[in-house]
């Protein structure tokens, strides 16, 4: 890297500086308004308007958080559910959810097959030997 290369580099920084301490000491909510400015949501009017008016410009927010929370819960939450939902078989999920609910075997065989699972895992992570989880196996 040359000389010259270096000081462009720190009259960069410099300027970053700058414009960082500039950011830093205006009024939090002077740096919500210019966001919202410089990411084109706003105009130059509203936003001198909002910096004149604070408790309007955060009730504005409010509404505005309130409003992105009720469409994912009322819209996007729902469509997402109903999606999973649907790719769900339904017959086959409607019978064994009947069958969990009606027999006690179904609990039963359902409860052993995950517990083998676990048990069958459990020598690769080394809680257990594989001798001691055989004899659980076996107790099942």
């Amino acid at each position: 890297m040359g000389s010259q290369r270096y000081d462009e580099i720190l009259q960069h920084i410099e300027r970053l500086e700058y414009h960082q301490e500039k950011w830093k000491s205006m009024r939090r909510v002077d740096r919500s308004i210019q966001y919202q400015l410089k990411k084109g949501l706003i105009t130059v009017r509203q936003a001198n308007w909002y910096s004149e008016r604070p408790l309007l410009w955060y009730g504005r927010e409010l509404l505005r958080i309130l409003g992105q929370s009720l469409k994912k819960i009322l819209i996007e939450l729902p469509a997402i559910a109903f999606n999973k939902l649907v790719k769900i078989p339904d017959r086959q999920f409607i019978w064994q959810f009947w069958r969990f609910l009606s027999s006690q075997s179904y609990r039963l065989t359902i409860a052993k097959n995950h517990l083998r699972k676990i048990i069958n895992y459990w020598p690769d992570r080394k809680p257990l030997k594989f001798e001691e989880a055989n004899g659980l196996l076996q107790h099942l």
